[in-house]
């Protein structure tokens, strides 16, 4: 497993669950103030960027994330 094939899942869960969220709320897909942008993706995807690195991090230390990790577990 790699960062873009699970950089490829989030999407596909976001993608759905943004239009998920669209219908059920009725609000502007962007801009300021409330928006299914504002209320679904925004907040999450930071987390969910690092959560990929670090999960791609410990599955294959040979990347440059992993040899990292690999040195301050050292």
């Amino acid at each position: 497993v790699t960062v873009p094939a699970m950089l490829l899942g989030s999407v596909c869960l976001y993608a759905t669950g943004l239009v998920w969220l669209h219908q059920a709320l009725r609000t502007a897909w962007a801009g300021g103030g409330a928006s299914t942008l504002h209320y679904g993706l925004w907040p999450f995807v930071l987390g969910d960027l690092a959560k990929i690195f670090a999960a791609a991090a410990i599955i294959d230390p040979a990347a440059p994330w992993g040899r990292w990790l690999h040195r301050r577990r050292s």
